[in-house]
């Protein structure tokens, strides 16, 4: 117990995080869980902003991670708009690919929107789905290519926006 208390002690007295959780893991008080190092290093992730326009004022923004080991691609469709008359229609694209830049899958949303807000501040909606790639296929993913796009405004008024969450995507092996 007394190393725990000293521990704790340290964290707010000296020593960043970092260094008190290794000597904590050197001491053995803390023990790490198994496959974290691993799980840390599997992932791969993309992110891409766009400003959609100045009238209506909005933005698009697209994040993807995909999971290496199980397959398992993560996707969120970011819609913003500081406008009460319009918001943004817009869609996500996300290109695997491999360690020579090579696309080996590409995996589109359906096209989204939200409409004008009510006043006040901006909103932003996310839109989230996922996919499931073949895992030899997501094995030799390097990188993610994420491009937001843009696709006119949406111009119903703030209280008769519809929101269409994204629940099924497109995904093309190349």
């Amino acid at each position: 117990m007394s190393k725990i208390r000293r521990c704790s002690k340290l964290m707010f007295a000296r020593k960043p995080l970092v260094a008190v959780l290794a000597a904590a893991l050197a001491g053995g008080v803390l023990m790490p869980l198994p496959g974290a190092a691993a799980a840390a290093h599997r992932t791969v992730s993309g992110k891409h902003t766009l400003h959609g326009s100045k009238n209506p004022e909005c933005w698009v923004r697209g994040f993807a991670t995909l999971d290496t080991v199980t397959g398992s691609l993560k996707i969120t469709l970011q819609l913003e708009t500081d406008s009460v008359l319009a918001g943004p229609i817009g869609r996500v694209t996300v290109v695997v690919k491999d360690a020579n830049g090579k696309a080996m899958a590409k995996v589109v949303s359906p096209t989204c929107k939200i409409g004008g807000k009510p006043p006040g501040r901006a909103i932003k909606q996310d839109f989230v789905g996922s996919a499931k790639l073949p895992k030899e296929l997501a094995a030799r993913a390097k990188s993610l290519d994420v491009k937001a796009e843009y696709l006119g405004p949406n111009r119903d008024f703030w209280s008769l926006s519809t929101i269409v969450p994204i629940v099924k995507f497109l995904i093309s092996i190349l």
